[in-house]
């Protein structure tokens, strides 16, 4: 096959991608820096001028218990200082010397009887539940009259809660840990209720039983800023943290009570630092510019297709990047890895650019490269270049419901999934065989009922709950290893075109579990998907349902 560039938009060269470093550029700049987590809370504590209570939270594995911490560390004026299963660092115990009164979050399984027992003469009280729903349960009791809470995901809005947890600690405010669906806590009357996160994470439903205010965003980054504009708008002042991970988030945020709390990465919108006193917490491995804006990278299309000996066109993609400061800098994108795109398959080309302040953007592009000969000569010698064509494979047929087929379309799946996650900053998820048996459950359910709906939830024996995509799909080519790959890919963009499907399969809170699984059976051109039909043709069609299932450890039965 002939490869012909013709990439003008495009600067085709391999590169390593290494971390920019920018000076900061704001009115006024402090840090609180320690040499690792426990120091850090050691430091923000001494800001905080005397206090004879203290909180203790084990971050080592989870911040679960410390979700809902904020509000007692503002009713008590009691840092939240950080511990390790069984025992006290030097750095907290300087600090708790002299406490006299110290709340213990958790069970024994987080923070053990042996560091209880190194607080001798202190009174000491444990706050612990049958999870960490119920644990926030028993600190909002602790808190007292409210007149503003907060309802979050206890299993997947770990970030929502820290991007409120200064607020929760201004206004003694409970944040209230739910399933996402529902929870046994009862709306109070005269309480204004602010449901954090999309309806991925906090259902409609739950929104409406608290006549909740929703306040949410694409990312972590995204609903940070809402929660700020909406409670901070007016601050002069902003403390910033890594908002993965989010332990120096909680740990300051009774510090910042006044002020509010940004959570930043490399790559996200730091704007709404722009012009404030601002406080870095924690070590970063970045440098934060304020008053600079990120680039960004469009495209007229994210997938180009073609055939074995076609022409590629990469102009067709119709790339531009931008920059506020800089202008089009599309002559500054470059390409981190050329992919060999000489056999038939599905290729990333993976995209980034920089401003002249080191700012960056990435994207992802997909190049299909099908395996039906295309012969482009070109006015050259037919024979000779059929002479040096090599006989196209005869490909395999799969029954469209085998194990085999269904493990073809699950490894595409996943492989553009795995590439997304990591391109938007995600941990990697974890697919889950149990996730797997329950999206097929599902799938087949909604073929052999004839329905489109995530009414109802299937029970299955391993997963209880999860947050769940759905997904219609016609195939009518033949069932091959190629158009299985194909029909990852459809189903990829038909989710990541939905703003909520695709805030789920980016969800990022804690350790994140998923499956991915279909169903199809033969049909006719008179089933529709909502309304919406496919093109009459000759030859067999098959209806497709996907499902997509995420969510955490608690999640498992």
């Amino acid at each position: 096959m002939k490869f012909r560039e013709k990439a003008s938009a495009l600067v085709l060269c391999a590169v390593l991608l290494g971390t920019s470093i920018v000076p900061v550029s704001a009115a006024n700049k402090d840090e609180i820096v320690g040499s690792n987590r426990y120091d850090t809370a050691a430091k923000i504590a001494d800001r905080m001028g005397n206090y004879d209570t203290a909180i203790l939270v084990n971050s080592d594995k989870s911040l679960a218990d410390g979700l809902s911490a904020s509000s007692l560390a503002g009713k008590e004026n009691a840092p939240i200082l950080l511990v390790k299963q069984n025992s006290i660092p030097d750095v907290t115990m300087a600090r708790l010397e002299n406490v006299s009164k110290v709340y213990i979050i958790g069970g024994t399984a987080a923070i053990s009887k042996n560091v209880e027992n190194q607080l001798y003469g202190k009174e000491v009280q444990r706050i612990e539940g049958k999870n960490r729903i119920d644990t926030s349960e028993k600190v909002a009791a602790l808190v007292g009259n409210y007149d503003e809470a907060f309802i979050v995901n206890g299993n997947k809005g770990e970030a929502d809660a820290m991007s409120v947890a200064p607020v929760a600690a201004r206004d003694k405010a409970p944040i209230i840990l739910t399933n996402g669906n529902s929870t046994n806590q009862k709306k109070i009357s005269g309480v204004n209720y602010y449901a954090i996160g999309g309806e991925v994470v906090v259902s409609n439903s739950l929104v409406s039983k608290f006549g909740a205010v929703r306040l949410s965003g694409i990312d972590r980054y995204k609903t940070n800023k809402e929660v700020v504009e909406k409670f901070y708008n007016n601050s002069n002042k902003l403390y910033y943290a890594k908002g993965n991970p989010l332990v120096d988030a909680l740990t300051v945020s009774l510090l910042a009570k006044d002020n509010g709390v940004v959570l930043v990465s490399k790559n996200s919108d730091k704007s709404i630092l722009k012009d404030k006193d601002i406080v870095q917490v924690g070590g970063m491995d970045f440098v934060v510019n304020p008053n600079n804006s990120n680039p960004e990278i469009t495209s007229v299309t994210d997938t180009l297709e073609f055939n074995l000996g076609e022409m590629i066109d990469l102009d067709l993609y119709g790339v531009v990047a931008t920059d506020p400061e800089d202008g089009d800098i599309t002559d500054k994108i470059m390409v981190k890895e050329i992919p060999n795109i000489f056999e038939p398959g599905t290729y990333k080309l993976e995209l980034m650019v920089e401003d002249s302040s080191g700012a960056a953007f990435y994207k992802t592009l997909t190049l299909i490269i099908n395996d039906t000969w295309v012969d482009d000569n070109n006015g050259e010698n037919p024979e000779e270049e059929n002479q040096n064509k090599p006989n196209k494979p005869t490909e395999k047929i799969y029954n469209i419901n085998s194990p085999e087929f269904q493990n073809i379309v699950r490894k595409e799946f996943y492989r553009i999934l795995d590439d997304y996650r990591e391109e938007k900053g995600c941990s990697k998820a974890e697919h889950h065989w149990a996730f797997e048996e329950s999206t097929l459950a599902k799938s087949k359910h909604m073929i052999e009922n004839n329905y489109f709906d995530h009414d109802p939830w299937i029970e299955t024996p391993h997963v209880r709950s999860a947050s769940e995509n759905i997904a219609g799909q016609w195939v009518t080519e033949e069932i091959t290893e190629r158009e299985g790959r194909a029909l990852a890919n459809r189903i990829f963009n038909q989710w990541k075109n939905s703003h909520g499907h695709n805030m789920n399969m980016l969800s990022n809170y804690g350790t994140i579990i998923d499956g991915f699984s279909f169903y199809a059976k033969e049909s006719n051109y008179s089933e529709d998907f909502g309304d919406k039909y496919i093109r009459r043709g000759m030859g067999k069609i098959y209806m497709v349902k996907a499902t997509y299932q995420s969510g955490g450890p608690s999640n498992l039965r």
